[in-house]
């Protein structure tokens, strides 16, 4: 079961540095 959520993990993990990046200019937007 643990599998199944890990490419999801991954995912957010990948979302999170992006808008870590992009910062809250990105949402004034």
């Amino acid at each position: 079961v643990n599998n199944a959520y890990k490419p999801i993990k991954d995912f957010l993990k990948k979302i999170m540095k992006i808008l870590k990046k992009i910062g809250h200019r990105g949402f004034n937007d």
